[in-house]
């Protein structure tokens, strides 16, 4: 258990490093170059096909949508385990997400590409992405909550597989559509995975915390008074008399 929670902590360490090296070059404008490339070979790569299917794409990572399965999802899993700590951990992930994200929004304060790129609307500032944020967080706990009710291991490496295809494609439909930057992205993805690795640490500290408790204190006895016989206090709790002697 200790050694689990140390790889989760280092990598909430990682995370949050890159995280916040990624938000200080935005804000130093040290990826402008790199920025205006991606959406600009994106731009000339659209095509028919490609448009229709990132658009389908992107509508998946949008806010009812991963509302919608979240719901569904934690609750059949909370009513197979009997337990609302997976309705809990969905509300606070996803919620916790769209809350950290809008601050962080507020904060940076980056302007989205030119709305001449755009083929979708989209409201709010640009950095991190909203959609590659909430559905790394929201996809992965799905993975997670997967991994609790089933040992198969194949199942497992196929629910963290599938997560992570369903987050990468969905930032990557946001560069497409012309309303996020590759840094918008890339960043999405980092806090979105910080913030999940965040409510798994937290979990694990507290059950943790609940299998190291203190260890439960014997039951009082009722010692012989003294100068009473051990023999007679025996007797006179299962009710026989003490011969006399």
């Amino acid at each position: 258990m200790q050694r689990t929670i140390g790889t989760i902590a280092a990598t909430a360490a990682v995370l949050a490093g890159g995280f916040a090296a990624l938000t200080l070059a935005t804000q130093l404008a040290l990826l402008d170059q790199w920025d205006m490339q991606g959406v600009r070979w994106a731009v000339d790569h659209r095509t028919t096909a490609l448009t229709t299917a990132a658009i389908s794409v992107t509508d998946v990572g949008s806010a009812p949508c991963l509302v919608t399965v979240t719901a569904i999802a934690t609750i059949a899993v909370s009513a197979r385990r009997r337990s609302a700590a997976p309705a809990i951990l969905g509300l606070a992930t996803l919620g916790g997400i769209q809350l950290l994200v809008n601050l962080i929004k507020i904060l940076a304060g980056r302007p989205r590409p030119d709305t001449a790129l755009w083929l979708v609307d989209a409201t709010g500032l640009s950095f991190p992405s909203g959609h590659a944020g909430s559905s790394t967080a929201t996809f992965g706990l799905l993975a997670w909550l997967t991994c609790t009710i089933t040992s198969d291991r194949r199942i497992r490496s196929a629910a963290w597989a599938g997560a992570a295809v369903i987050a990468v494609a969905i930032g990557l439909t946001r560069i497409y559509l012309g309303v996020h930057y590759p840094s918008d992205v890339l960043g999405g993805w980092l806090i979105g995975g910080l913030w999940l690795t965040v409510v798994t640490l937290t979990c694990r500290l507290h059950r943790h915390e609940i299998a190291s408790g203190p260890p439960r204190s014997p039951a009082p006895t009722d010692p012989a008074q003294p100068g009473e016989p051990t023999d007679r206090l025996t007797n006179a709790r299962s009710g026989t008399a003490t011969p006399e002697r």
